[in-house]
């Protein structure tokens, strides 16, 4: 109930206010110019035509589904990729019409299990884009800065292993640092949810001051500075793909499943609360490169 005094009003709002951010600044849990640019997840939606008809997502490309395989706690259902041959491509867009030169995307994840439900499949997914953060258009002039995994001996690990090698972080276009900028090893099991965090910050065109780095169950495994990201041109972030290319050889069994879930991107770090004891936590080293 307000107070009488309307000045007796004014102070203890401005105080409440001002407790409210003083808590939220030394809790890290909120900045004061951060701004959330997507945020979705698949309990929202009865299908995936259904997510396509509310905008949340740009588009969608190769086998996509909302699927009640897996589900985080708390959650009925996530988002299904598959992927069943050599250089298929499923994923979920998301656009930012502004353009953006650094962002923080932050999702959930699961890979597939045999046993864990009828027909599942432990597929090996080495050679797998797991993400990709580019501009609307590539071509010469455009970024495509990629997250995938790596196999753990030659071109494919062994199918049905936990753990395919590491995460390599790399340049995937003309326009693009063309080379492996991060490489880590979350050393993550199948069957359990992982949340996943990739900042990537583009800098100045021509200059070596951007930076990447990735967090898995908000632990900072690595990051890589004083980055020359645009070589080139001064192309923005216009598009992140979640999901992206199964390259190299074909899945092993096939089809190669995996899902995600609560994806946010956002201009400043993101986190969350790892709540599943079944998670594994990742090494709380951090590479530096």
């Amino acid at each position: 109930m307000r107070p009488k005094n309307s000045a007796a009003w004014y102070v203890s709002v401005h105080r409440l206010h001002a407790g409210l951010l003083s808590c939220a600044l030394l809790c890290g849990s909120a900045s004061v110019n951060a701004a959330i640019l997507f945020s979705d997840k698949a309990d929202n939606h009865t299908s995936l035509q259904n997510a396509l008809s509310k905008g949340a997502w740009a588009y969608a490309e190769g086998e996509v589904a909302i699927s009640t395989n897996y589900a985080r706690p708390g959650s009925k259902q996530s988002y299904q990729l598959a992927y069943r041959y050599n250089e298929a491509q499923s994923f979920l867009a998301i656009r930012l019409p502004q353009g953006k030169k650094r962002i923080f995307v932050r999702w959930w994840e699961v890979r597939e299990r045999s046993g864990d439900f009828p027909g599942a499949l432990d597929y090996d997914w080495s050679a797998e884009k797991t993400i990709r953060i580019r501009s609307a258009t590539i071509g010469s002039t455009g970024i495509d800065y990629c997250l995938g995994w790596e196999a753990a001996g030659s071109q494919r690990g062994t199918s049905g292993t936990d753990g395919p090698g590491q995460m390599v972080l790399f340049g995937n276009s003309t326009a693009s640092n063309g080379t492996d900028l991060l490489r880590v090893t979350p050393g993550i099991q199948r069957g359990q949810w992982n949340m996943y965090e990739v900042e990537v910050n583009l800098g100045t065109q021509g200059q070596s001051n951007g930076a990447v780095r990735i967090w898995v169950n908000d632990k900072l495994l690595g990051e890589r500075t004083n980055l020359n990201l645009l070589p080139r041109t001064n192309a923005n972030i216009e598009e992140i793909w979640i999901g992206g290319w199964y390259s190299g050889l074909s899945p092993n069994p096939s089809p190669a499943r995996r899902y995600v879930d609560d994806i946010v991107v956002s201009d400043s770090k993101i986190g969350g609360t790892v709540s599943n004891d079944k998670t594994p936590m990742p090494p709380t080293e951090v590479t530096v490169q």
